[in-house]
């Protein structure tokens, strides 16, 4: 598997990402964020940027002259280190899932299905204990599509933990991604359409 070595020209100078765009030094070294110059075999400026994991670049691009290179890496340089500031404060930030809590997870291929699970428990600061429950379905008149509510504590399955991402959603198997359920103005919870083969 080739490293970002390889993809860097012996005559390539590295930049000094953190001065050069006037971003947070921290946040360079956890992003693993590395850029380099160099000037193509026809002269022209270019510039190749590697972010996160990846040892391939993110970005290997030759530019026109010096000013647009520099105007575009370091555009995309500050909108990735904008992105990862994002992620670390909605990491830092409180779990909003709580026990009692109801989540919907709607997948499926040519046709929607719909599943509840609900929060029984809080196991860790990210982690929570769901069951399965169980909805009251209403069919439109094509018997095709129609609307499902959950119904809280009549459950269907037995309980398993999941971790809860930064966005408060859980995965709960390869196929579902689980959300909390939207709530009405009066706090009720909506309803969500699924749809199905005759």
């Amino acid at each position: 598997m080739p490293k970002r070595s390889d993809y860097i020209s012996p005559e390539a100078t590295q930049i000094d990402v953190a001065t050069a765009f006037d971003v947070d030094a921290d946040l360079v070294q956890k992003g693993r964020v590395e850029a380099y110059y160099f000037d193509t075999k026809s002269g022209r400026p270019a510039a190749i940027v590697f972010f996160g994991r990846k040892q391939k670049p993110s970005l290997f691009v030759a530019y026109p002259d010096p000013e647009v290179r520099e105007s575009q890496v370091r555009k995309r340089v500050v909108s990735y280190i904008d992105d990862l500031r994002i992620k670390q404060a909605r990491q830092q930030a409180p779990m909003k899932v709580v026990e009692g809590d109801i989540m919907v997870a709607s997948w499926g291929w040519e046709q929607t299905n719909v599943d509840y699970f609900q929060v029984v428990g809080v196991a860790g600061k990210r982690t929570v204990i769901l069951r399965p429950i169980g909805a009251v379905k209403k069919r439109d008149g094509r018997q095709l599509t129609g609307v499902s509510v959950p119904v809280p504590g009549q459950f269907e399955g037995p309980a398993f933990r999941r971790r809860v991402t930064d966005r408060d959603n859980v995965r709960i198997d390869d196929g579902r991604d689980a959300r909390l359920v939207e709530r009405t103005a009066e706090g009720g919870i909506k309803a969500a359409t699924f749809t199905e083969y005759a």
